[in-house]
């Protein structure tokens, strides 16, 4: 605690609030397993038979079944990249931009096909001669979201599986689908990274370097994203030896990746949110506290299940030399949308920030511009994310709170916060921060929930939490928030564990001096 930061709360605060706040998350948690084992016979559609612990697995997250299954039927691909790279480094450094694409491409045509490979391929070439014949950044950008239009026409879908056929799981097409999205951030990418070289070198890319960076194995499928600058400048350099040290990390990480996963996979055993946010049933007829304690699990698992979708192509590109973004933070620690957007995915937060943000004119113009810069950022993620009618309401709903979250630092750099500041001092100042930042807390809640469960299920937990609430589940959730917000700052700020920390070493001081009491009382007795 540094300055005026000490005075923010007090220990007794922080500690009631940290305590009401773990408190709520046991709760919701005993509160979502109890629903799961009332309502197991009506969700049995979504419930499949499984070997562990005798009980049955909620198998509803298509997104983690598909991910978890891929992974799981693949993990010999990522492993043969990981095993190239190291003789390649040792018998041929200075082509491994060319063997990162001859193992791309055989990976690539075996999982996804040729056809689906070349389509691909063809999307890249597309942008390049946009690149070579224009070197104009608006027109990259024109012709990549021509490319995403296309993915998200309803007519496109047939072309997609025809393309993907014979394919009888839909594997493949899930496959292309999800290559086809985060390819797309990388052609934005390497179409104007491209031309900022070109006009600071007068030297275009080779297309050898452009197709490795699209086709780069390790996070084709599933991100998460890295530009082509950080790319090239990481596969331009000679990589340093594996040492002992480099294969301690990857088992380490491995092993706190398998954690992960386990944890996901025995959460899925006994809590059944995601099965029963489809129940509009439920959702009705549940009492306020539930389909609260609904949200709260299911966010904490959407966080879980990112570690592990993320967690296994960073470990390969780290191991492989690439600088990769940090993994992604702890929703259920985070009290702004602005923090959560800045550190859950980090390589989506760059490409907004580096490729549309900063060059409309960022935090260099007024407030409007801003907000009017932001709105396209928010209007390009719910684009990318599929154009869905939930995913534009989440997209406004987040727009919305960080919108709040200006407004709020604006006023903090006021007059009349100064002023408050001045007459009641920081402590006072800080709850009454606390307070006003608690609507944007709900409403990121809220607006994880229509991204997670659709339209229909935001639109009920609205009518059950926010406006057809009695007063005391409305006061509830305002104290609620309040010490979220109090419990996610002192941890930010250290606070947390500056006060836990004093208290051990109280504990340990007074153990010892009642040890040191305890020897002079027996060498009086002796003597």
């Amino acid at each position: 605690m540094k300055g005026k930061e000490k005075e923010m709360y007090s220990v007794p605060e922080i500690l009631i609030s940290s305590i009401l706040y773990l408190s709520l998350t046991s709760w919701c948690c005993y509160l979502v397993f109890l629903s799961s084992l009332e309502k197991e016979d009506m969700l049995s559609f979504d419930l499949h038979p499984s070997w562990w612990f005798g009980r049955k697995m909620d198998d509803s997250d298509y997104e983690w079944r598909y991910w978890a299954d891929y992974y799981t039927s693949n993990i010999l691909f990522y492993l043969g990249h990981m095993l190239m790279g190291l003789i390649f480094n040792l018998y041929l450094e200075k082509g491994r931009i060319y063997t990162n694409i001859v193992y791309s491409l055989a990976s690539l045509t075996y999982l996804l096909g040729l056809k689906q490979l070349t389509f691909l391929i063809c999307n890249v070439c597309v942008v390049y001669l946009c690149v070579l014949l224009t070197r104009r950044k608006a027109v990259v950008w024109a012709a990549s979201l021509l490319l995403l239009a296309l993915l998200n026409m309803q007519g496109t879908s047939s072309f997609i599986v025809s393309l993907c056929y014979p394919d009888p799981t839909g594997t493949r097409y899930m496959a292309f689908v999800y290559a086809m999205s985060i390819c797309n951030l990388r052609l934005i990418s390497l179409g104007v990274d491209v031309i900022d070289m070109f006009n600071k070198s007068n030297h275009i890319e080779s297309f050898y370097r452009v197709i490795s960076y699209a086709l780069y194995f390790p996070t084709f499928f599933s991100g998460p994203f890295i530009s082509y600058r950080s790319y090239i400048s990481c596969v331009s350099v000679k990589q340093e030896p594996v040492d002992w040290s480099k294969v301690k990390w990857f088992l380490s990480e491995s092993l706190l990746l398998i954690s992960w996963w386990i944890l996901m996979e025995i959460l899925l055993h006994y809590f059944y949110s995601t099965a029963l946010q489809q129940e509009e049933y439920f959702l009705i007829s549940a009492d306020n506290m539930t389909v609260f304690a609904l949200c709260f699990v299911q966010a904490a698992l959407f966080n879980l299940k990112y570690l592990v979708l993320y967690g296994v192509p960073t470990l390969f590109a780290q191991f492989d030399g690439i600088h990769m973004p940090p993994r992604p933070c702890c929703l259920l620690t985070q009290h702004k949308a602005s923090t959560i957007w800045r550190t859950f995915d980090v390589g989506l937060y760059n490409f907004i920030m580096q490729y549309i943000y900063i060059p409309l004119g960022g935090s260099k113009l007024g407030l409007s511009q801003q907000v009017l810069t932001m709105f396209l950022c928010f209007i390009f993620i719910g684009f990318w994310h599929g154009a869905a009618a939930n995913i534009f309401i989440w997209v406004l709903i987040n727009f919305l709170a960080i919108f709040l979250e200006n407004v709020h630092r604006e006023l903090l750099h006021s007059k009349y916060w100064k002023h408050v500041l001045s007459h009641f001092g920081s402590g006072v100042a800080s709850r009454l921060e606390a307070i006003l930042l608690t609507p944007v807390g709900i409403l990121s809640l809220w607006s994880m929930f229509v991204f997670l469960g659709g339209k229909n299920v935001g639109y009920n937990l609205y009518k059950k939490l926010l406006r057809n609430a009695h007063l005391e589940m409305r006061i509830t959730l305002i104290v609620l928030a309040y010490c979220h917000m109090v419990f996610s700052k002192s941890l930010e700020n250290g606070d947390l564990f500056q006060i836990f920390s004093h208290i051990f070493k109280s504990r340990h001081i007074s153990h010892t001096n009642k040890n040191d009491i305890g020897k002079k009382s027996k060498h009086k007795h002796y003597s």
